[in-house]
Order: C-alpha cells, then sequence, then structure tokens
C-alpha cells in the first residue's frame, strides 16, 4: 500500500510517497519513503506531470524480501 502526502508552501510542492511497513522478517519490518519537490510555478507542466508519476509507479513497484538488511 502506497500512501502520498502532498504540501504545498510559498514556493514548493512537495510530493511525498510512502510505501507502508512490510514484514519481512517475524520481528522486521521495513519500509520506503520517496520524496519528490518540484517549484509551485512548474507544477502544470506535462514533464512535472510526467516526473510525479513516475515516482508514484517506482513506489508501486517498490518489492522487500528476505535479503532486506535492516
Amino acid at each position: 500500500m502506497i500512501a502520498q502526502f502532498v504540501h504545498t508552501d510559498s514556493k514548493l510542492e512537495t510530493h511525498t510517497f510512502r510505501v507502508l511497513p512490510k514484514k519481512v522478517f517475524p520481528n522486521r519490518w521495513v519500509q520506503a519513503i520517496l520524496t519528490l519537490s518540484i517549484k509551485q510555478e512548474a507544477r502544470d507542466s506535462e514533464f512535472v506531470r510526467s516526473v510525479v508519476q513516475q515516482t508514484w509507479e517506482i513506489a508501486r513497484k517498490v518489492r522487500f524480501d528476505h535479503d532486506t538488511k535492516a
């Protein structure tokens, strides 16, 4: 499951993609967080929309397995 948070201030729009914790061992959990910050004035460009979508796709494809080091 991915949680996406968007925070805006006067100059930046920050997208945070959090892959919620996954259990990889009986008592070990891991999670991944990707953060993408863009300039407010650029947020409506096709390029920026594409980058946000690509970042979401990366977060969606994150997989943890038993080789994960904690």
